[in-house]
């Protein structure tokens, strides 16, 4: 990535344009969690008091690009694991193969016109880095779940808000917040323009040392 080692990752967000993704918020509301709006409004507050200028940004509902993903993911997936699928489809975990049995279903025309929508996705989010110099979104719909509570059927309907840039192929940037009131890890997700990965690591910096995330260190039980 450009900018990795780059001593501008010091020099703060004075001045940078940075665009508060609020649309995805109101698309996803009644499915987030206090701790996750709490964050992206406490990474927004750090970034505005170390002198960014902070705006808001709205484009396409976020569960169209959750739509596009997932058609892209799951019938690549299958295309790669057809064979295995078909003839010893046990090898597979039950997640994996509930994805390969939806990738299966799932047609040429279908993966056509997610191809073509990407597209177009790709563009509107060039659109918004002429207004923006970073956009700023929730990371997930949530805190981190429990891997025990996680069932086969409840994958395929989550809200996976980190899926949208896997079609827009933007450098983005996972920036920690602190533990949410479980001390489970929160986070925001800060996007940035086609090699501009330095931008985001300066916002990222800003809002790791502002939120006292950088110091936290896990409590890890070895047995």
């Amino acid at each position: 990535p450009v900018g990795v080692g780059n001593p501008a990752r010091n020099v703060g967000v004075a001045g940078l344009r940075i665009g508060v993704m609020a649309g995805w918020v109101e698309d996803c509301a009644g499915r987030l969690s206090p701790e996750v709006t709490a964050a992206l409004d406490a990474a927004a507050g750090a970034l505005r008091a170390a002198g960014a200028e902070i705006g808001e940004w709205r484009g396409s509902p976020v569960q169209d690009f959750i739509a596009v993903n997932r058609v892209m993911l799951l019938a690549e997936a299958f295309t790669v694991h057809e064979q295995d699928f078909r003839t010893q489809p046990g090898i597979f975990g039950p997640f994996l193969r509930e994805r390969l049995a939806v990738g299966a279903l799932l047609s040429a025309a279908d993966y056509i016109q997610a191809l073509r929508r990407r597209q177009e996705m790709i563009a509107e989010f060039a659109a918004a880095f002429r207004d923006f110099d970073l956009l700023l979104c929730l990371s997930g719909a949530s805190d981190a779940p429990v891997a025990a509570a996680q069932k086969p059927g409840t994958m395929l309907s989550g809200l996976n808000l980190t899926g949208p840039f896997n079609v827009t192929g933007n450098p983005v940037l996972s920036a920690p917040c602190g533990p949410d009131a479980g001390g489970l890890p929160a986070s925001v997700q800060i996007v940035a323009a086609p090699f501009q990965e330095a931008l985001a690591y300066r916002a990222g910096r800003v809002i790791e040392r502002a939120l006292g995330a950088r110091d936290l260190r896990p409590d890890i039980a070895f047995s």
